[in-house]
């Protein structure tokens, strides 16, 4: 998102705007949004998403504390099919992350006290949730945290491995 010059005194920064993301050719709605505090640095969120016709299009915005945020493309006839993108979030650079449909969703926080807020283009739909293992060593993810040190949720503690999925995104 661009940053609007300062007025008076104060960053104003929108934090979506359906214009510019309609000029990029991505169609998203925001349907529902969350907003996550973690008190304790190492806490893992993930990995998420839900299938079709409840896929969950994000935008992640760190409101305070920092992320290591990771998205994984689920979509079957993708080029970058189980490929993984990760990068760091923190309120100072004022940047945010899209995640399309089709993508499983997991972060880490690298700091104590890190909120971190969700727009997301589909409510929450329980029977079309699924995640993943967050340490899922053939994907390859190289994490800030051991598996000994990590918080993680008790509903993503016993999440399949990547390679055992069967429902995919066209």
């Amino acid at each position: 998102m661009q940053k609007l010059s300062r007025i008076f005194g104060v960053n104003v920064v929108p934090t979506f705007n359906s214009l510019f993301f309609e000029s990029l050719g991505i169609h998203f709605q925001v349907l529902h949004e969350n907003h996550c505090s973690s008190p304790e640095s190492g806490t893992i969120r993930g990995f998420h998403y839900q299938l079709p016709p409840h896929g969950q299009a994000k935008l992640i915005r760190v409101c305070q504390g920092r992320i290591l945020d990771v998205s994984i493309d689920l979509r079957k006839s993708s080029s970058t099919f189980g490929q993984h993108v990760k990068v760091e979030l923190e309120p100072n650079d004022w940047n945010q992350v899209f995640v399309p449909e089709g993508f499983a969703h997991c972060y880490c926080t690298l700091e104590p006290h890190t909120e971190v807020n969700f727009k997301l283009g589909s409510p929450f739909a329980p029977s079309f949730a699924r995640g993943l293992t967050w340490n899922d060593p053939d994907l390859g993810i190289s994490w800030p945290v051991s598996e000994e040190t990590a918080i993680v949720l008790k509903r993503d503690l016993d999440r399949p491995k990547f390679s055992t999925i069967t429902e995919w995104f066209p």
